[in-house]
């Protein structure tokens, strides 16, 4: 029961913090990296992979239950990513939402 609301938790972080990270990246990708022209999203999203994904990983080691078998396991590391997935995207589109909501189109 512990182990599920520490994953809950650590999702819910990730899911807020997600949008937090791509916006920041954005915005010091575009005026720290606008030198180098159409190189600077790559870059900006080379940023945000490398902070996201190796917090995915972290959480789907420390928080997802272990299981007996290579099968289960697998299941477990696919519905985590979807989940993960589903729940960034929404947390972006929500972002996205309350942004245009606030400052316009």
């Amino acid at each position: 029961m512990k182990a599920g609301w520490r994953l809950g938790l650590h999702v819910a972080l990730w899911v807020v913090a997600s949008p937090l990270v791509q916006v920041l990246a954005g915005s010091v990708g575009s005026s720290a990296f606008s030198s180098l022209g159409q190189f600077a999203p790559m870059l900006t999203l080379f940023i945000e992979v490398s902070i996201l994904l190796p917090w995915a990983a972290w959480i789907y080691w420390r928080c997802v239950p272990h299981a007996p078998g290579v099968g289960r396991r697998i299941v477990y590391a696919v519905a985590f990513v979807c989940v993960l997935w589903g729940a960034g995207y929404a947390a972006l589109w929500a972002t996205w939402f309350l942004a245009t909501m606030l400052f316009g189109a």
